[in-house]
């Protein structure tokens, strides 16, 4: 049997000069844990230098589902 469960998504998009985009996912179980990774990513994106275009990034925690086999 298929049983759909909460999932988090912390997505990562960056946009280039040229307004070409690339989006990273990663999925967590909870929101804490998606909320936490993602406070770790913006401290890291503020305290250095970095290729990352502060003003051209935007993360965020997204609410999901996903299918999870359950045996009778």
């Amino acid at each position: 049997m298929i049983q759909w469960v909460p999932i988090w998504f912390l997505v990562v998009t960056m946009n280039s000069a040229s307004n070409s985009a690339t989006t990273y996912e990663i999925t967590f179980s909870t929101k804490q844990k998606c909320e936490s990774e993602l406070q770790k990513l913006t401290a890291q994106i503020k305290a250095k230098d970095t290729v990352i275009s502060k003003s051209r990034t935007e993360i965020k925690c997204v609410q999901g589902e996903a299918p999870v086999y359950v045996p009778k």
